[in-house]
């Protein structure tokens, strides 16, 4: 929707300030007959179809077969260089004709190119100031520009992982799972190195909401036995700002220019998919 509530194109990946849209999909060599499907980089008009190349452009991942499965977007990420990363799950390597957990690639927007692609990975997370933050084995790794691993962090779990927010300013990354696996909390690292800089505890069952401006970061408490709350924690070492229990599930929150933070919280009645709105300016106390 726009401003005046009309319906338009929506983009399913990066929307440029040019107005396109780039996307990590399908490419064939025939759009009419589309027989044989390949992992793609596209940029074009928002709302093209997935297996339609824009006529703007597209680059196509050299020596693989893919069909999305249904997975016909993976998420796709841009680091500040510009570089954007995605990871198709099961492509096929034309060469052997075996299917592979995945493939990470890195597109260069401006050039049309593919920078590089390696077999493996099937899950981004984040984009870094530099690079990008992936799901891989038995835990995550952060992966450099020329395709590089830079650092790798076992994590428990790490499938479970839902949820990475980079604070690019403050070079802090942040690891959140699902409510259903929220005792597992959330992880502070250093985006550069990978060192743990502070973990909520598993009792809280924290789920990681978004982060400020400032690099206040925001998190729903979900443990029964405290009660839920949204709370703000201080980027350094994760101590309390200030709290605030809430009625609900808190679904997401949002720091607004003018300091205060929206947030959305589920109905307590059973079946209601409707959320209310909480406002909260935490400068005249939560």
């Amino acid at each position: 929707m726009d401003r005046r509530g009309r319906r338009i194109p929506g983009c399913n990946g990066i929307l440029r300030a040019d107005g396109t849209c780039l996307a990590a999909t399908t490419a064939a060599d025939d759009p009419r007959l589309p027989l044989l499907t390949y992992p793609a980089f596209t940029i074009g008009p928002p709302g093209d179809l997935p297996g339609v190349p824009p006529a703007s452009g597209s680059a196509v991942l050299p020596g693989y077969e893919w069909s999305d499965g249904g997975d016909d977007n993976p998420l796709i990420v841009q680091d500040a260089g510009g570089l954007a990363y995605a990871a198709f799950r099961g492509p096929v390597d034309r060469a052997s004709g075996v299917m592979l957990p995945g493939v990470l690639a890195a597109f260069d927007p401006e050039a049309r190119i593919i920078v590089w692609a390696t077999p493996g990975p099937v899950r981004v997370l984040t984009a870094l100031a530099a690079g990008v933050l992936i799901v891989e084995g038995e835990g995550v790794a952060a992966v450099s520009p020329d395709g590089s691993t830079r650092w790798t962090r076992p994590v428990v779990r790490p499938q479970t992982v839902l949820t990475a927010m980079a604070d690019d300013a403050r070079g802090q990354v942040y690891l959140g799972r699902s409510r259903r696996d929220a005792a597992e909390g959330v992880t502070a690292l250093t985006a550069s190195t990978g060192r743990q800089v502070w973990r909520t505890r598993p009792t809280e069952q924290a789920r990681v909401l978004a982060v400020g401006r400032g690099g206040r970061v925001y998190l729903a408490i979900d443990a029964p036995a405290l009660r839920r709350s949204i709370r703000a924690v201080r980027w350094r070492d994760g101590t309390t700002a200030w709290e605030r229990r809430v009625r609900g599930e808190v679904r997401s929150a949002t720091e607004l220019p003018d300091g205060a933070i929206a947030v959305s919280i589920a109905r307590d009645r059973a079946g209601d998919p409707r959320s209310r709105l909480l406002l909260l300016d935490p400068r005249h106390g939560p």
